[in-house]
């Protein structure tokens, strides 16, 4: 079945009602939308975890937690990427081969 597309069904002027006689007319158009609908609820599921925060930083790619950025101080900046919770992953500049903020955000985010 060719999927069909859904703005041709309803204009603007459409009313409830009339989109209730369209669905009891062709009860195949209630299936495949509310298929339709199911997955957009799964792909908006799965795409949940990979929203970035504030700082452009991805969740823990082990315990899915919202990481932190910190100044390390010193005479220079010195940033480090970890997980709060599980501190297993960490992005520290110098050891991991970032030498700005900005990469040690685009190494963490190339690990979640």
């Amino acid at each position: 079945m060719e999927r069909p597309n859904i703005k041709n069904f309803f204009s603007e002027n459409t009313t409830p009602q009339m989109v209730n006689n369209l669905f009891l007319e062709q009860p195949e158009l209630y299936n495949y939308i509310q298929a339709l609908d199911n997955y957009i609820d799964y792909l908006s599921s799965q795409l949940e975890p990979l929203k970035k925060n504030a700082e452009g930083l991805l969740p823990c790619p082990f315990c899915k937690s919202e990481p932190q950025i910190a100044s390390l101080g010193g005479d220079k900046e010195n940033w480090i990427v970890l997980c709060p919770n599980c501190q297993r992953a960490s992005v520290e500049m110098g050891i991991n081969g970032a030498e700005t903020k900005e990469d040690c955000i685009a190494m963490w985010n190339e690990r979640a």
